[in-house]
């Protein structure tokens, strides 16, 4: 897994303009990543890709057994079958 680099004590950016100009795109690739990552997840989930002869009862418990935790948005997906709610 990647993780972020720490924050700088002190931003780069002298105003809040230029704060919010590199906020704003970033929370859309957030928002798109996030969209990917769910849209992977539903698919896998349809494929039952998580079951593999296992003791797994669900993709949500696949994603827990995978990284330790479950998000609360995967459990909604994988209780709606695989639509986002």
């Amino acid at each position: 897994m990647t993780h972020l680099a720490a924050l700088p004590p002190h931003f780069p950016f002298d105003d809040d303009e230029h704060l919010a100009a590199q906020i704003t795109p970033l929370a859309g690739q957030i928002n798109t990543a996030h969209y990917r990552l769910l849209k992977l997840i539903a698919e896998f989930d349809k494929r039952k890709g998580w079951s593999g002869g296992s003791t797994l009862r669900s993709c949500a418990h696949w994603r827990s057994w995978q990284r330790g935790t479950a998000s609360r948005v995967e459990q909604v997906v994988d209780k709606s079958g695989g639509r986002a709610a």
